[in-house]
């Protein structure tokens, strides 16, 4: 390699077409880099970032999991603010028109000092149209200090028409990046390379301005002398880059290149290597398909030498692949990244310690996003593995209980206790602890028989000697419901005697599983009391329950949620909007993200009571359930939320079609208060058609159930609707103490409804600067443009806007609209 002295080979040369497109970024909210792979999309975001000395984040997309991306995009956000950043997280990526605009105001409330570029880097690996609208809308937006730069080898899905007539993206192709055949002269005499015309005609015309056949061409010539080449891009690479290295260096880039990314502290990892400087000043200085990032302290391969690298390395006999594999699961191992080293020990052929990874994870970070390359994995792992990891069965199985794969949980759940009568290894001791841990799997499956699942919790703690630990208390208890009365309230007029039954279970099951849904009984009897119209004990019982539930974020979900239904029927107003206000940050305190739509269908269920439609989120009030993060037993649940929101946008059409799907849903378990109100919403439906007889009917069904258990409060939230059935009702003699209890129990809800509709104007609340603000940001217009229009800076209108959020207790522009549009303004 000795004519590394004389050429300077990693001279980088920008052309005139690139040198202007990069002048552009600063001036564009959105920059697009798109070409293909090799044309130097990377290297002409660094010259842009080393021009102008832009503070900048960049985010590495190495897989289609959106999951992934969604973490890294959300820690960059939070470098720049953490609390945005944690919240956006907690948001997830938006799946709907609320949620979008919330992830746009969470960005546009950081306050941005400097230029800053954030830079999403093969963004064609997250094909998802929910990010393609979120960086779409988050464009049209931003503050004009902020600059979004995508490097891809598609054209994104992006409405980049309309934002090119808006003038807010540059947009940077293959033609741009290309060299013609005066800049391949310049580049090689930059590189100390003098070509005449015809050297340049020909390597134009084998390369058509591709720089890395440039690039490759040019070490060719170094090398032979000629730009004469039989061989593919690939070929070239193995015979200019790979093959001039010493062994020793060979052998470790191709250890390195199962990794998409590396540290020097990996180097020296997975070579054995402390003396590894040789080899990194080799990888960056003599060549360019190796290069640091300084600025998060990897290294990266070009993409064409990474796959001519693995190539290589299928090549080699699979004793020396399985150790290369093997290691690169330990390093993530090291790391905690489980999932990860779970799939390179599969690809070293190591089910020991494959196995053993999923045990120490618990299973927690297999999500749906991996499900079917873990049941992939799992299956393909020799039994003789399986025989001897019993804890990894059973998180495995419990795995498939969650994701609903019932067959092949029976079949596992087979596996696991052929396997544990035949091993003579263990003693009785740590056998009972495994049976134990496999009846508390079981248990699942008799969900929500809170009897037969008690049963199971005291088989599984008479024989186990310690807690689970294939178990984590920082799981949802409640699959996401805000009700554990929902979850088991399962036979009319025996609801004392499942309350009963669930505060005696629960303490085995606390036991078993460290505390996992601590105050679930309480929050149960305090929904039995509220729902009885016993508002002191309910209280009292609730209060417990906040005592153990304040690190449980799935109970604190269920305790919130009774508390608004308690202050609306006592009417605290001001401590209602106060509780509505704070809820999200309360329940995110441990940054458990699933339960923003648990969050979502709480308000849901309190705005449709009100009569408050525009509060209610719009993914539920448009029943778009598909990308829910909710788990199967909420289902029912959610229908009937669903349902009582289509009666108060009074499509009363589509409650009656419904009707049926959701009331088999509700059986499965079944879940009778998901009956119990599904039967109220339809009898308002048939009511508001005409069909008088078919809603008594119904609305006599729901009362036999409800007030089997005196369940008064369910009836009296809905008295508006049903008050001329409930009398027809009472007339014809059925229920008349039920009713006349429902009658004494209306009055608290009737008079919050008035308390809102009388409420004095909220935008009276709002100075006349601030209504200027609310005006212009309800038309569309964005931070950037209001701010020029009234004289201000970009940081004083998002200030001026969160005091509008505050004061009009809302999150975002729509709901501003809302309250313009209702008032008339």
């Amino acid at each position: 390699m000795e004519y590394i002295k004389q050429y300077s080979t990693n001279e980088v040369y920008v052309n005139e077409k690139l040198k202007q497109k990069i002048k552009e970024i600063n001036s564009h909210a959105l920059t697009v880099v798109e070409a293909p792979m090799g044309y130097g999309k990377t290297t002409a975001i660094k010259i842009y970032l080393s021009k102008f000395h832009t503070n900048y984040y960049w985010q590495n997309i190495y897989t289609d999991s959106v999951t992934a991306f969604w973490k890294g995009f959300c820690r960059i956000i939070s470098k720049m603010d953490k609390e945005a950043g944690s919240r956006l997280e907690n948001t997830g990526l938006p799946k709907d028109s609320i949620m979008l605009e919330e992830c746009i105001e969470l960005i546009n409330s950081i306050c941005i000092k400097e230029e800053t570029s954030i830079i999403l880097d093969d963004y064609h690996l997250i094909d998802n149209k929910n990010l393609d609208e979120l960086i779409y809308n988050l464009v049209k937006s931003m503050d004009d200090k902020i600059h979004l730069i995508i490097t891809t080898r598609n054209k994104p899905d992006i409405e980049l028409e309309e934002l090119r007539l808006k003038k807010l993206v540059n947009y940077i192709t293959k033609e741009n990046l290309e060299f013609d055949k005066d800049d391949i002269k310049k580049y090689y005499k930059l590189c100390g390379i003098d070509l005449n015309s015809l050297n340049a005609d020909e390597v134009y015309k084998k390369s058509e301005g591709w720089i890395s056949a440039i690039y490759l061409l040019m070490l060719n010539y170094i090398e032979y002398n000629t730009i004469e080449i039989s061989e593919n891009i690939y070929e070239l690479v193995e015979k200019l880059v790979y093959e001039p290295f010493e062994d020793r260096f060979k052998d470790s880039l191709l250890r390195l290149c199962i990794f998409a990314q590396f540290t020097l502290e990996q180097v020296k990892f997975v070579t054995d290597d402390e003396n590894v400087d040789l080899l990194i000043k080799e990888l960056t200085d003599v060549n360019a398909f190796v290069k640091y990032d300084k600025k998060n302290k990897v290294y990266l391969f070009h993409a064409i030498f990474r796959t001519c690298l693995l190539e290589k390395l299928k090549e080699k006999d699979d004793e020396y692949k399985n150790e290369i594999y093997k290691k690169g699961g330990l390093w993530f191992y090291k790391k905690g990244k489980y999932v990860v080293s779970m799939e390179y020990f599969y690809n070293a052929g190591d089910y020991k310690s494959f196995l053993e990874t999923l045990v120490q994870d618990k299973g927690n970070s297999i999500t749906g996003e991996v499900k079917d390359r873990f049941i992939k994995w799992m299956e393909n792992c020799p039994d003789e593995f399986k025989q001897k990891n019993h804890l990894a069965l059973l998180v495995y199985a419990r795995r498939l209980f969650t994701y609903n794969e019932m067959g092949l949980f029976g079949k596992v759940c087979g596996q696991f206790y052929e396997n544990i009568s035949n091993d003579k290894n263990i003693d009785d001791k740590e056998k009972n602890q495994l049976l134990g841990e496999m009846k508390l799997i079981l248990s699942f499956t008799k969900y929500n028989n809170i009897e037969e699942m008690s049963s199971l919790h005291k088989e599984a703690y008479e024989l186990m000697y310690k807690p689970s630990t294939i178990m984590t208390n920082k799981s949802t208890w409640t699959f996401g419901s805000p009700s554990v009365l929902y979850m088991y309230y399962r036979e009319k007029g025996k609801l004392q005697d499942q309350l009963k039954i669930i505060k005696n279970a629960m303490p085995y099951y606390y036991k078993i599983t460290e505390n996992h849904g601590k105050g679930a009984e309480y929050i149960m009897e305090a929904e039995v009391y509220f729902n009885q119209g016993d508002i002191l004990n309910a209280e009292i019982a609730l209060d417990k329950a906040m005592l153990e539930c304040d690190k449980y974020s799935g109970m604190l979900c269920c305790a919130l949620f009774l508390k608004l239904r308690i202050f609306i029927y006592k009417g605290m107003y001001e401590e209602f909007l106060t509780l509505m206000e704070e809820i999200e940050d309360r329940i995110y305190i441990n940054e458990i993200h699933m339960f923003s739509d648990t969050l979502d269908l709480i308000r849901a269920y309190i705005y449709s009571n009100l009569k408050q439609e525009s509060k209610i989120p719009k993914w539920v009030a448009n029943g778009n359930f598909e990308n829910t993060r909710l788990l199967f037993p909420t289902m029912p649940l959610m229908n009937f939320v669903y349902s009582k929101v289509l009666i108060t946008k009074k499509e009363y059409v589509k409650v009656v079609a419904l009707y049926d799907k959701s009331i088999a849903m509700a059986r499965i378990f079944p879940n009778l208060l998901c009956e119990i109100f599904e039967d109220i919403h339809l009898s308002i439906a048939y009511y508001n058609l005409g069909k008088k007889q078919e809603a008594i009917e119904k609305l006599e069904r729901a009362l036999e159930i409800g007030l089997s258990d005196k369940l008064y409060l369910i009836f009296a939230e809905n008295y508006e609707d049903i008050a001329d059935l409930l009398d027809e009702i009472y007339e014809n003699g059925k229920f008349k103490k039920g009713i006349e209890q429902i009658r004494n129990f209306k009055k608290p809800y009737v008079d919050f409804v008035e308390i809102i509709k009388n409420e004095k104007s909220k935008v009276l609340k709002l100075s006349e600067r601030e209504l200027q603000v609310a005006k212009l940001a309800s038309q569309g217009f964005t931070n950037n443009e209001i701010g020029k229009i009234l004289f201000l800076s970009v940081n004083t209108v998002k200030t001026i806007l969160k005091s509008i959020f505050k004061k009009l207790c809302i999150k975002s522009r729509i709901e501003i609209k809302n309250i313009l549009d209702k008032e008339n303004l």
